[in-house]
């Protein structure tokens, strides 16, 4: 049985090994028990165990965005939200200076992962003590199925330059 209806009536009398085919599982929690029956009608004890299934996709919200600028002696927080029914494994960020890679040099601040969480927030703090240039942050949540929530970007220009007298 599958979450109390009977899906398998076939005979596998002998096998130690079967398999269901075209079970509609429902989101959430789903429980299958099984047991054996011999030709006089004989059962063994009921086993069950349980399978969440997540069909859903995590949902990752802008809370607070980056300015467009950041002047010197400025600090931004750009904070996000993220929510699943059944647990985050992973948040992802990456960055570009100027349309490279960056791999340090930037505040990314997450729970610990895999933290197992189903909701929280996560926050990238830039700066005027970053380096000077087009900043563009690339941000999604992947959760413990492996789906990945719609990529958030946010870009910002750093500018600690004071402007060269004229």
């Amino acid at each position: 049985k599958i979450n109390g209806t009977e899906n398998c009536s076939e005979d596998y009398a002998g096998q130690k090994n079967w398999r269901i085919e075209n079970v509609a599982l429902k989101e959430g929690e789903n429980t299958f028990e099984f047991w054996g029956e011999d030709g006089a009608g004989n059962k063994t004890s009921p086993q069950t165990f349980n399978v969440t299934v997540d069909f859903a996709s995590p949902a990752l919200t802008d809370k607070q965005s980056l300015p467009e600028y950041i002047a010197k002696n400025e600090t931004k927080i750009a904070s996000f939200t993220f929510e699943d029914s059944y647990g985050i494994e992973n948040i992802v960020c990456t960055a570009t200076l100027n349309g490279n890679p960056v791999t340090e040099g930037f505040t990314y601040q997450a729970p610990i992962m895999p933290a197992l969480t189903a909701e929280g927030t996560i926050s990238i703090t830039a700066d005027s003590t970053d380096k000077n240039g087009q900043w563009v942050f690339h941000i999604k949540a992947i959760d413990c199925a492996g789906r990945e929530s719609s990529e958030i970007t946010l870009s910002t220009f750093v500018d600690s330059e004071i402007p060269s007298s004229l």
